[in-house]
């Protein structure tokens, strides 16, 4: 169990991580061409804000379980 526990802390901070660096990666490009996304008709954001909510309910899952693995261990 011990292992699974930190498995999950692992997965969790990997899946943090990821959204920042994401979140960095769609900022940088944005302001280094902008007129990259004038084509486009939704906002330049709207990338950004679906690997939010695809990261946020990643994490809630993750902690459920991180809480349900911690309860078990004592």
């Amino acid at each position: 169990m011990k292992k699974l526990y930190t498995f999950l802390q692992i997965a969790l901070c990997l899946d943090v991580i990821y959204f920042a660096a994401s979140a960095v990666y769609q900022v940088w490009i944005y302001t280094s061409d902008p007129a990259c996304y004038i084509a486009y008709s939704a906002p330049w954001y709207t990338e950004l804000l679906l690997t939010g909510i695809l990261s946020g309910v990643i994490a809630l899952l993750l902690l459920a379980a991180l809480l349900l693995v911690k309860r078990k261990l004592k």
